[in-house]
């Protein structure tokens, strides 16, 4: 019965450990440099106005891949969803 006991204060000490250890991990990461800086980075990116001009320029640039619909790039050899090789794409290359 000692046994059951001493085996269930190790579990959760491992686990307050973890939790600790987790804890200050996430808290390195989220107030480092890299991650201000992807905040940062983030913060413009949410302010840029995307012109009206895109969809147009969506669909001269862009076809949706005859395998599943996604779309893809017009010069593009491979679907980056589906990995279907393209038509109209020289075989030497």
């Amino acid at each position: 019965m000692e046994a059951i006991g001493v085996g269930i204060v190790w579990i959760l000490g491992i686990i307050v450990t973890y939790m600790i250890l987790q804890s200050i991990i996430l808290g390195a990461i989220n107030h480092s440099k890299l991650a201000h800086d992807v905040n940062e980075i983030k913060a413009l990116l949410s302010q840029i106005v995307i012109p009206e001009s895109k969809a147009a320029f969506d669909e001269a640039t862009r076809e949706k891949c005859p395998g599943c619909g996604s779309p893809v790039l017009k010069t593009a050899i491979y679907c980056s969803a589906c990995g279907l090789r393209l038509h109209g794409v020289d075989e030497d290359v």
